[in-house]
């Protein structure tokens, strides 16, 4: 499962991971890969780390949907950015 809301990026790595025999889904917000996340059943999600951080993504998918075996892989990507005002 890859999340990540900018979608050049997350297309590229979708197409690389699927020419390599994985099957892959993609979200492009916190809320879609929460609905996506649990009837797909992954073994490895890659997430914005900023995006994992406000959304508290990384304990909602282990504690709220059961996916306390899944791998989880953050990626400062840089597209969300919080503010320091």
């Amino acid at each position: 499962m890859l999340l990540n809301p900018e979608f050049g990026r997350e297309q590229t790595l979708a197409g690389l991971l699927e020419r390599m025999g994985y099957e892959v889904r993609t979200a492009s917000d916190c809320e879609i890969c929460l609905v996506e996340a649990g009837p797909f059943d992954p073994h490895l999600v890659i997430v914005d780390a900023a995006l994992a951080v406000q959304h508290r993504l990384v304990h909602r998918l282990r504690v709220e949907q059961g996916m306390e075996r899944v791998f989880f892989v953050l990626l400062d990507t840089g597209v969300a950015k919080t503010s320091t005002a």
